[in-house]
């Protein structure tokens, strides 16, 4: 494991998100390539995550939907299922989970020591903040409701209501 670490330190790993030869998977599907595509665009809007897009590694592999790895280098698996929102029409939620991804990686979460449940809950919010609050709230309606997972929905409903009566507000001043 180190080996890979030590091969994807030493290539250049700043430029955009498509053009980096580890993502040459993504272009295999149109409908993937669209969400990274839509991704480097909700990225290109904000400094920080720019940035974090420019220097991280998106790996396909086995799992579930997807990881944050601080390392050398900033890595996000993505896993089949994820693959699958993506090709399955399910664009908006997988830009959703790739921006929660992100977020564990911005706030340092894996660097800062964060418990888990809370790092969980601080990157829905990213994600929420940038948009997704809604499609990541449908998505997390459709897995198991663990405590952490309805902790987690219930964080995005108050955001959400938040935002909701804030807008309203706006309107009526």
């Amino acid at each position: 494991m180190n080996n890979f670490f030590e091969k994807l330190r030493f290539k250049n790993k700043k430029g955009h998100l498509l053009e980096k030869p580890e993502h040459k998977w993504i272009a295999e599907n149109r409908d993937i390539a669209d969400v990274f595509s839509e991704l480097s665009n909700i990225g290109s809007k904000y400094k920080n995550l720019s940035e974090l897009l420019e220097t991280t590694v998106f790996i396909n592999s086995s799992g579930q939907y997807a990881c944050a790895i601080k390392a050398d280098v900033n890595i996000i698996i993505i896993y089949p299922e994820l693959c699958f929102l993506m090709r399955n029409r399910r664009k908006e939620q997988a830009l959703a989970i790739l921006l929660h991804e992100l977020a564990h990686l911005i706030l340092e979460h894996q660097k800062n020591g964060v418990e888990n449940d809370k790092a969980q809950v601080e990157a829905d919010l990213f994600s929420a903040q940038l948009g997704y609050g809604e499609e990541l709230l449908l998505f997390l309606l459709d897995q198991v409701q663990t405590s952490q997972v309805e902790m987690r929905v219930s964080a995005l409903r108050r955001f959400l209501n938040i935002k909701e009566r804030a807008s309203v507000q706006s309107l009526q001043n």
